[in-house]
């Protein structure tokens, strides 16, 4: 969920019945980092980062096929775990 820093009410960012973990921001404050083990169900095995616009939209998976957490480059490029 997110929710202006101001206030306001919170909106879901996400839709899956898997677990989402939220590990962050992107540099410019335009997306939200999470971890979720989506991609390797039913055996909920193990994690991998995605990205959503802090406005909602589509999830997209960050190049890695596995990681529990990570952080933006100073260039925006999600490459540091």
């Amino acid at each position: 969920m997110s929710c202006r820093a101001a206030g306001g009410e919170p909106r879901r960012l996400t839709f899956h019945p898997q677990s989402d973990r939220v590990k962050g921001w992107s540099r410019d404050g335009k997306r939200i980092i999470f971890a979720s083990d989506r991609a390797s169900v039913p055996q909920s095995s193990y994690l991998q980062l995605f990205s959503v616009p802090v406005e909602g939209g589509f999830e997209e998976p960050l190049p890695m096929p596995r990681a529990f957490s990570g952080a933006y480059s100073p260039r925006l490029a999600p490459v540091r775990l």
